[in-house]
């Protein structure tokens, strides 16, 4: 697990698609490093449920609540936590999303472990990341479609 800062500094939790995703390793960490923001990352190799505990202290301690809901998996418990947190209008925290749909196409999208996610379900899915948008919009939340765009506007609007 990647930290960066004591917990006391940390200012930002990363939160939405996990494993296999690489969004946080390729763009986000090294973004956020060269700007000098805390981060806290809960993707890990080794999973103990005790990160349960670790993840929420850091939600709770954050400023910023950044989630990345992305093509590479379904994201559903990602989805259903965004939702989750605009409900319960928990805004005293700073919430951004980034939202990337996946590309319906001839072909089904091969996910982990041999599962093809066939084009209805790709709808499906799909019509349920453009629910949560509109939700996060009527709430006047950030939505971006393109992971950089969402980092840059954190940068300018809250450090």
């Amino acid at each position: 697990m990647m930290m960066n800062g004591n917990e006391n500094e940390r200012k930002r939790v990363q939160g939405g698609s996990c494993n296999p995703t690489r969004w946080r390793m390729d763009i986000a960490i090294p973004f956020l490093e060269k700007y000098g923001i805390t981060y806290y990352n809960p993707q890990v190799d080794q999973w103990i449920p005790e990160m349960i505990e670790m993840e929420r202290k850091a939600k709770d301690d954050a400023r910023i609540l950044f989630f990345v809901i992305d093509d590479q998996t379904r994201s559903i418990v990602s989805m259903i936590e965004v939702a989750y947190l605009v409900g319960i209008r928990r805004m005293r925290k700073r919430l951004i999303l980034t939202i990337t749909d996946f590309s319906i196409n001839s072909t089904n999208i091969l996910m982990t472990n041999e599962l093809y996610l066939p084009q209805n379900a790709q709808k499906d899915y799909n019509r349920g990341r453009a629910y949560l948008a509109d939700i996060a919009k009527q709430h006047n939340l950030p939505v971006f479609d393109n992971l950089k765009q969402s980092l840059e506007y954190c940068i300018k609007k809250w450090f």
